[in-house]
């Protein structure tokens, strides 16, 4: 593991790089301690250089000690950073930084932030937001870089009212986006400016790009997976087709990273491959490579994930340039190195996670993978090499699926060896239509073709997705199961290669602690007792949890559906199989050992506890004693305005309250209150 490191520079600076920007989330230092320790490493450099008794392993130690402290420092400026007032109406100076994409309701786009106009006074700033434009159809005209001006209130991102709800705070971090807009169709205006820029350019030209697929006669889904598959426009993917992908294990496909940066090195590589032999010719080849690289990230309109695989592949080339037998694991380290100096936001994003773990993945274990299995002939050998570099990749990237994914697709070998085939004929197909689209008929005879192969593809995708036990699903693993996961998979191939008996002792040992994980989290599973009120704007959902078995309550309504499949997420949260989860409704009568629930009355865990919902069947005036009481915007009290006679430990308001309603709680109970609709999802945990 040293000797690796040592002959692998880049690697062995990004790993401290790495940890210090994970520090800075987690740890803000005042610049006082900052400037103590840019010293005290000063000091260590100086004596490193004056004194002899400095070794190379203590210029190690303080080499690993900059690039933390760097790391460190360049997390913490990029979360630092001035937030405008927020609920409170200001003018932005913003341009977009993307086209619009439509979704439910309205269109989404990323700003930036140059100036804002707050009680009569400019102030300049430099920061990211996401937009949403509430059903404003003429926001479908904007362009990358167009310059707006919007009259709204700034928003922080914020965490899910629901434990398993989406985490937009999470998400939007990754993507450096430091807060939301909601914008009304008569608050913002667009400006004759235009910003211009190189990345501006090429999403522009990717919008021009996939409207040529159009006009050869390619639409619906096609249409998507094509432009999916050759630019990464993703916006027009259906969501059922989308899960078929994942279901199959080929959902990576659509999205352009770097399997598809490496095919088109690799296309390219093969045919200059006569001018490895000359000194000159091999240096044109390699200048070559990376002109194909960046041209192709361009024609994605520089998406991120692209634009990393290309710097990862540049490195590459470049280490070949300056010697044919550079490490690649030193090329990656330092492209990784490079890119988290300037993104560190990065390194939360799962596309990057997974496209670097990935490629080591494919570099490590495709040599040995590949030389399992001979097969017959040509084309027998390129289908084993094929399944081969799928198997690399996903044996590599398996515990950080299971963490983020929690599913697992069975089929994944058997779909990558057929599907990636005809993917990589429709991807060089997409790229070659928009060559000749200046030629009608010929621009013709390729949509008919690619929409013949993507008809193909999308067949043999969702057949595989609905083959019995297709995907194993509501794997729950931590974050410190996926780290054990990786040293497990680490120690067995050390094993396998080295065939040492240390690395024996060790896996074992590791595979003991990660079982030793499991059994707790299976014994809190079982103790575990809960009562849960979720939000929800429309509807209510309560949430019962008696160990491994869990009973949800969701009114009757013609959104029951929907709220069906919301209440179906908690119970990832929860560790719970959805076996084991028994559907009620709020007019439901049902008895067992844990609950006994009779028209929005129930007594679970030996607490009682009531729903007013407009449906109370008892009369008004009767006395109430109850643990917790839940209150609905049909609340029989909100609409009468009257105080009943309740004896309540716990007032709760569910998400379909408004403020307004809200205020009336001092007419109910004089207990304070619990408001969903801004604390979040109310959970209370039994001993």
């Amino acid at each position: 593991m040293f000797g690796f490191l040592q002959k692998n520079v880049g690697v062995r600076f990004v790993i401290p790089f790495i940890a210090g920007i994970l520090l800075s989330s987690w740890i803000l230092l005042p610049n006082v301690i900052w400037v103590l320790l840019f010293l005290l490493l000063v000091g260590l450099v100086l004596l490193h250089k004056y004194s002899n008794s400095f070794t190379s392993v203590n210029f190690g130690v303080i080499a690993t000690l900059v690039f933390l402290l760097l790391g460190w420092t360049r997390g913490q400026i990029n979360n630092a950073f001035v937030k405008p007032v927020e609920n409170k109406a200001i003018i932005w100076h913003v341009h977009t930084l993307n086209i619009p994409k439509e979704v439910q309701n309205g269109y989404s786009c990323p700003l930036h932030i140059s100036r804002y106009k707050a009680d009569s006074v400019w102030y300049t700033t430099n920061i990211n937001v996401n937009a949403f434009f509430m059903n404003d159809s003429l926001v479908k005209s904007l362009r990358a870089g167009q310059e707006l001006l919007i009259n709204t209130s700034f928003s922080a991102n914020k965490r899910p009212q629901n434990p398993f709800g989406f985490d937009a705070q999470k998400y939007l971090k990754t993507k450096n986006l430091k807060g939301v807009l909601f914008i009304r169709s008569n608050q913002w205006q667009c400006l004759k400016t235009e910003r211009k820029g190189l990345a501006l350019l090429a999403l522009n030209l990717r919008g021009r790009l996939v409207d040529i697929f159009t006009k050869a006669g390619i639409s619906g889904q096609n249409h998507a997976v094509v432009s999916a598959l050759a630019l990464g426009y993703k916006d027009s993917l259906e969501i059922e087709l989308t899960k078929a992908y994942s279901k199959s294990g080929t959902v990576h496909l659509l999205a352009v990273s770097g399997m598809h940066v490496a095919i088109v090195v690799m296309v390219l590589a093969a045919m200059l491959s006569f001018m490895d032999h000359n000194k000159r010719l091999f240096f044109l080849k390699q200048l070559i490579l990376l002109a194909g690289i960046w041209f192709y990230a361009f024609l994605t309109g520089l998406s991120p994930s692209v634009v990393r695989a290309a710097v990862m592949f540049s490195f590459i080339v470049v280490a070949a340039l300056v010697q044919k037998k550079a490490s690649v694991y030193n090329s990656i380290g330092w492209s990784a190195l490079f890119i988290l100096f300037f993104k560190p936001w990065y390194l939360f994003d799962i596309g990057f996670q997974l496209s670097y773990i990935a490629v080591i993945g494919i570099l490590f274990f495709y040599p040995y993978i590949e030389k399992w299995i001979t097969l017959p002939g040509y084309l027998g050998q390129k289908i084993w090499q094929l399944a081969a570099v799928s198997l690399a990749a996903q044996l590599a990237t398996t515990p950080l699926i299971l963490l983020y994914f929690k599913q697992f697709p069975v089929y994944f070998l058997l779909s990558n060896i057929v599907v990636v085939v005809i993917a990589t004929l429709v991807l060089y197909g997409g790229l070659l239509l928009l060559v000749v689209s200046m030629i009608p008929w010929v621009m013709a005879v390729l949509g008919k073709i690619l929409n013949v192969l993507v008809n193909i593809l999308n067949y043999l995708v969702v057949t595989i997705s609905y083959w019995p036990g297709s995907v194993i699903e509501h794997i729950s693993i931590t974050p410190f199961q996926c780290f054990l996961l990786f040293v497990i998979l680490g120690m067995l191939t050390a094993l396998f290669l080295l065939k040492q008996y240390r690395y024996a002792v060790i896996s074992f040992a590791v595979i003991l602690l990660f079982q030793s994980t499991l059994i707790i989290q299976n014994i809190a599973q079982w103790r575990q007792k809960a009562f849960c009120v979720y939000y929800l704007k429309d509807a209510y959902i309560l949430h019962f949890i008696h160990g491994p078995q869990s009973y949800t309550v969701i009114p009757v309504s013609d959104n029951y559906q929907k709220h069906l499949d919301i209440s179906n997420l908690s119970l990832d949260f929860w560790r719970i199989k959805p076996t084991n989860n028994l559907q009620l409704t709020d007019t439901s009568q049902f008895t067992d050992a844990n609950l006994y629930f009779h028209q929005s009355k129930w007594v679970f865990n030996g607490h009682k506890g009531i729903l007013d919902n407009g449906r109370m069947s008892y009369q008004f005036n009767d006395t109430l004693a109850v643990d917790v009481m839940v209150v609905n915007v049909n609340s029989t009290f909100l609409k009468r305005g009257t105080s009943p006679k309740v004896k309540s430990n716990k007032l709760v308001f569910d998400g379909t309250v408004s403020e307004y309603l809200y205020k009336k709680r001092e007419k109910i109970s004089t207990n304070t209150p619990y408001f969903v609709r801004t604390d979040g999802a109310f959970i209370h945990k039994f001993p």
